[in-house]
């Protein structure tokens, strides 16, 4: 999925901009190192963001159940 967000694509560009700028600075292995972490970033961030749609998948769920089973 790719957000409809407009500032999306400029913050990505950004990124990888300066990607570029640290890759030309950082020695081989340091760059390695900071390559690791965004990797190990964006998966905690995956992990949250699957919880987070189940979380909220849950609590549409129940909001049905009580709309439709619920007390008047």
């Amino acid at each position: 999925m790719v957000p409809t967000d407009p500032e999306y694509r400029p913050l990505n560009r950004r990124i990888s901009e300066l990607m570029e700028e640290a890759k030309s600075k950082f020695s081989e292995h340091d760059f390695g190192l900071l390559e690791r972490i965004l990797d190990l970033n964006g998966e905690s961030s995956s992990m949250v963001t699957s919880e987070a749609f189940v979380q909220g998948f849950r609590i549409g769920a129940l909001v049905m159940v009580e709309v439709f089973c619920g007390k008047d």
